[in-house]
């Protein structure tokens, strides 16, 4: 939601169309001194339910598109890291072992996971 994230991202994948959309969370915000800068951030979240919709289009990012992006971010990869959150996902066998990939499954707050996270993931595919 922070539009000088943004530049961060084209310099990963230049040329790639990429849109600015507020998360809707239903957790609280941190408070703004406790989000920590950008540059301190690291990796990617996803946060999704385990319905095979949300599955199949995670499990594009995770095969398809990670790779690209950790292969350039290999000086930095944490910041390739992608963590999984939401209910239902933690018994995906597709996802287990995955390199650059932790699954955390559901979280009762995701507002500190959201704050330490460079960018969030949010994949749909038709």
């Amino acid at each position: 939601e922070n539009p000088e994230d943004q530049p961060w991202l084209q310099t990963v994948l230049p040329g790639l169309p990429s849109f600015l959309v507020r998360f809707a969370a239903t957790d609280a915000p941190l408070p703004p001194d406790q989000v920590p800068g950008f540059d301190a951030r690291q990796g990617l979240i996803w946060v999704g339910s385990g319905h095979a919709d949300n599955i199949r289009a995670l499990e594009w990012v995770v095969f398809k598109v990670l790779p690209l992006v950790r292969k350039r971010l290999h000086t930095h990869p944490a910041d390739g890291t992608l963590v999984v959150v939401g209910g239902g996902t933690d018994d995906k066998a597709s996802l287990s072992g995955v390199e650059g990939v932790q699954v955390m499954g559901h979280l009762p707050d995701l507002s500190q996971m959201l704050g330490e996270r460079k960018v969030c993931v949010t994949p749909t595919v038709l």
